[in-house]
């Protein structure tokens, strides 16, 4: 379940002016006189990263003066670690490891949670650092590459800058979906979601494109589509298929109907493709379909 419960304080100066150059606290001290939670909460928030000192995290034992900012989040989402992570290694070589993402599991570090995160989970078993380059929203699944330095995430970065990367991704969507070909809206530029796109370009606006590869009609009222991105936006297939009255099946945020309380939608990317920097080739991975693993009930014959 989805937390959002957040404390704010800020330190509060000695009573006694004579008392303000003796002053010594620490986070964690301050945490026990102010809120109501047990040492084990206290020490579980620290272990987290739910606790930040000055809009950075902190250790519990930092040292704190008066006029300092709080920020606790008191229930921090959790994750568990996907069992068999590890099998779900695609390709790898000594500079990149490419991931097929479960679904309901962040890529990187969240606000309120600095732990339970794909990265962390990599390096534990891999037993080395791991770097991310691109990113895959929590519900989304698929192809997900990760670099071994920050060098070769750069490097990553670079190749996606200049279009050497390609992306495929498979989408079930609501309704009767036959279209094909390219499809091109503007986003409002923002950090907030659900994103606005528009089909007409806008002030403070960015150009969106996909191209629909194929679309099959299922049974039971969904879509099969075949997408390749050209523009990586931030919720891009998401809110472009919404915008085309055809939301990602059980993509609530973006007007699908509800079908499951976990954190999954219709939507993973299937196929990525790159030109190796150093050899020179194209390097091809695709991830298995797992629509029957991930959706039983769901009919998905044509």
């Amino acid at each position: 379940m989805r937390s959002n419960k957040i404390r704010h304080l800020i330190v509060a100066s000695p009573v006694s002016e004579d008392l303000s150059e003796a002053f010594t606290s620490t986070i964690a001290v301050e945490l026990r006189r102010r809120l109501d939670l047990d040492e084990s909460s206290i020490h579980e928030l620290f272990r987290l990263g739910a606790v930040y000192l000055n809009k950075s995290r902190h250790h519990a034992d930092a040292p704190v003066r008066p006029g300092d900012y709080l920020r606790v989040h008191t229930e921090p989402r959790r994750y568990q670690r996907p069992a068999g992570l590890e099998r779900r290694i695609l390709w790898r070589d000594e500079r990149w490891l490419l991931l097929d993402k479960p679904p309901g599991v962040p890529c990187h570090p969240t606000l309120d949670n600095g732990v339970e995160n794909l990265l962390t989970w990599l390096a534990e078993i891999l037993g080395r650092n791991v770097h991310i380059t691109h990113r895959l929203d929590g519900p989304t699944s698929g192809c997900l590459m990760f670099a071994f330095s920050a060098r070769d995430a750069g490097r990553f970065n670079k190749l996606m800058l200049k279009d050497q990367v390609s992306k495929e991704y498979e989408a079930l969507v609501e309704g009767e979906f036959t279209r094909t070909g390219p499809v091109t809206h503007w986003m409002k530029k923002g950090l907030w979601a659900p994103r606005e796109v528009r089909d007409a370009d806008f002030e403070d606006s960015l150009e969106c494109r996909l191209d629909v590869l194929s679309a099959a009609p299922l049974k039971g009222g969904l879509s099969r589509l075949r997408l390749r991105l050209h523009t990586g936006r931030t919720h891009q297939i998401r809110a472009q298929m919404a915008a085309l009255g055809h939301p990602v099946w059980n993509d609530q945020l973006y007007g699908a109907r509800p079908r499951r309380e976990e954190e999954v939608i219709g939507l993973r990317a299937c196929v990525l493709v790159f030109r190796d920097p150093d050899q020179g080739g194209l390097v091809r991975s695709e991830a298995p379909a797992r629509w029957r693993e991930l959706f039983p009930d769901l009919d998905l014959t044509d």
